[in-house]
């Protein structure tokens, strides 16, 4: 474990420090908006700003000059306080040498997500020691790593017992320069997939240029005390004309509060001949109170109605973007991590009479950012012109299958099941599409996670699929299940276009008339345990016309779903 001292053992910092960093090329457009928060930061603590504009490590890529910088740097300084150019400070008043424990000569942030854990060396505090200006030799001399997307942090990595293509905790082992290393608080290295709930400094690696300084711009308004401050004047929770009838309510429970005072309180009058039409006004008063309360009551019934049905409404977006926030975390961590990959991987697109869609999925497919596949498209007895269609498009990657006539989908899917030659299978229907991402991410979780046989992803819903999809209907635009090992016996958790497994001898029914996936899904988990949830986008479920099988045959689909339901709730029946 990398150095975490108690408060006890800490000490301020001695002599003269240095905040520096690198803002060459693009990065001097993101350095424009981190400024100040960085000139702000080093006037508060007394640190000298060192900012280079160039690179300044020939034939090498611009990030290895931070070790060139800090070379020199330690020559002049008693310690070095390095940021990455691509963050901001948010709280420039808060002292980063309060977390700086004795004998440790490098400090920074470790990553921890899933089970994976990465020293991050875009912020450091670095003890001008022997140590310190050797580890930095050192780093510099791992040549392998000139061209690694990590660049200096994959040798850092390295020399500090990580295996860098999975630097999990399980294979790290101890080297003696964990024991001059500390840890930073997370607040000082908040990054997207790894936010801290009280950030000190927001850092964006991973991100392309334009989300980069949207976020930092965003972040340095954060810092200068600028952000959208909530109107005030809103009502709680609600919206402005629930609000609105709320206080008309109110009111109207007042005046009539008033009312009950003053008919309470009344001074007591002999009874008179003019009495009586006094009465009489105060039982006319007293009845249309009466009535006013009815109407408040159901006034306020209809009220109640309204804000649950929002609050279930703002339930499920906030779920929504709990899984969004999830998807964007993972996919920016694994385009960080993954690396070019000669894993093979078949996919399989079985087709009928789907021309007007098929295009699309193919050049899903062939965009995909791992470029290693197969595409076996099954034609599945259709009378279109997709042979032709496919037959033109200018990718050996493809290989086109057809079936005589039509046996159905999963008779199409164990056709290429039979042709796929990958180590890795994934399915897609043809009238949906996948995500760019998608095969590259599947590859990268195979690879970190070896001990696991399939796994499943995320699949967003467009409109038109969930106002004609009975699979689709009512539920968010995106999706993504957690796993649950008893209620897969009820209802199939895992869509085909999201699933991912290795090679292997399972088959789908073909006797079935629907619900092969969930099948077939069930005999992978029977085998090989449950998945691995993969918090990415796999596909787009899309449809323009309401012709999914449970609408064809609703009647079949549902006894269908009963005779698989029943076959894997009892063990002895499969």
């Amino acid at each position: 474990m990398l150095g975490r001292l108690g408060s006890a053992e800490r000490s301020p910092r001695a002599g003269r420090t240095a905040l520096c960093t690198i803002a060459s090329g693009a990065h001097q457009e993101l350095f424009s908006v981190a400024r100040p928060s960085f000139e702000r930061f080093a006037a508060l603590h007394g640190f000298d700003l060192v900012v280079v504009d160039h690179g300044i490590a020939p034939g090498r890529p611009a990030s290895w000059g931070k070790v060139v910088l800090l070379r020199e740097l330690l020559e002049k300084y008693d310690q070095v306080v390095w940021v990455d150019s691509d963050a901001v400070i948010v709280d420039p008043t808060a002292d980063i040498f309060d977390g700086v424990s004795r004998g440790r000569h490098l400090h920074l942030v470790v990553h921890r997500y899933l089970d994976l854990e990465v020293p991050n060396l875009g912020v450091m505090v670095m003890k001008s020691s022997w140590w310190s200006k050797r580890f930095l030799e050192r780093i510099w001399s791992c040549e392998k790593y000139v061209e690694h997307k990590w660049w200096e942090n994959a040798a850092a990595l390295e020399l500090l017992g990580y295996d860098v293509s999975a630097p999990r905790r399980s294979t790290r082992h101890r080297t003696m320069d964990g024991r001059f290393v500390g840890e930073l608080d997370l607040s000082w290295n908040s990054i997207p997939i790894q936010p801290s709930a009280h950030p000190r400094l927001r850092h964006f690696p991973g991100m392309t240029q334009v989300e980069r300084l949207s976020e930092m711009q965003r972040a340095a308004s954060e810092m200068s005390g600028s952000p959208m401050a909530p109107d005030q004047n809103r009502s709680f929770g609600c919206d402005d004309q629930i609000g609105v009838r709320g206080l008309e309510l109110l009111e109207r429970a007042a005046a009539r509060r008033r009312f009950r005072f003053r008919l309470r309180h009344a001074p007591r009058r002999e009874p008179s001949d003019q009495r009586g039409g006094q009465v009489a006004q105060d039982l006319a008063g007293l009845s249309a109170a009466h009535h006013e309360t009815r109407l408040i009551a159901e006034s306020q019934a209809a009220v109640i109605d309204r804000m649950s049905s929002r609050l279930t409404e703002l339930e499920a977006r906030l779920a929504e973007a709990t899984v969004a926030s999830e998807i964007m975390a993972t996919s920016t961590w694994i385009r960080a991590c993954a690396t070019d990959s000669d894993v093979l991987v078949s996919v399989i697109l079985p087709t009928f009479n789907r021309r007007s869609f098929v295009e699309r999925a193919i050049e899903s497919v062939r965009n995909q950012t791992h470029r290693r596949l197969e595409i076996i498209v099954i034609d599945d007895g259709g009378s279109d012109d997709t042979p032709e269609f496919v037959a033109c498009v200018e990718d050996d990657r493809i290989r086109l299958v057809r079936h005589a006539h039509n046996r159905g989908a999963s008779a199409a899917r164990n056709t290429g099941l039979d042709h796929a030659a990958g180590d890795i299978v994934v399915h897609l229907d043809s009238d949906n599409f996948f995500d760019r991402d998608w095969v590259q991410s599947v590859v990268w979780a195979f690879d970190t996670y070896p001990e696991r046989h399939h796994l499943y992803g995320a699949r967003v819903f467009d409109d038109v699929a969930r106002a004609h999809s009975p699979v689709a209907r009512g539920l968010p635009g995106l999706q993504l299940l957690r796993w649950d090992s008893e209620g897969v016996l009820a209802n199939n958790l895992v869509d085909m276009n999201v699933l991912a497994h290795r090679q292997t001898s399972l088959r789908f029914d073909e006797g079935t008339y629907s619900f092969d996936d969930w099948d077939f899904l069930l005999k992978l988990v029977d085998r090989h345990g449950p998945p691995l949830r993969l918090p990415v986008i796999a596909a787009h479920y899309t449809t323009d016309a309401p012709d999914r099988m449970m609408l064809a045959d609703p009647v079949r689909h549902v006894q269908n779903y009963e005779r698989i339901r029943s076959r894997w709730a009892r063990p002895e029946a499969r």
